[in-house]
């Protein structure tokens, strides 16, 4: 999975790719460890025409 970081210090935003239980310490370019995750909407669309397209008629 891909996540995204922001730097404390030099607000440097940065993105890392790991999977969910893996425990690795994240650590900014500039060397700094105190980075907090930005979260934001998953990108996916579902398509559906069974069950969910007659939910609304």
């Amino acid at each position: 999975m891909t996540y995204t970081y922001k730097c404390n210090k030099c607000n440097n935003e940065f993105t890392i790719e790991k999977g969910m239980n893996e425990d690795i310490e994240i650590k900014c370019e500039c060397g700094n460890t105190d980075v907090r995750r930005i979260y934001s909407v998953p990108k996916f669309k579902i398509n559906c025409s069974g069950f969910c397209g007659k939910i609304n008629k």
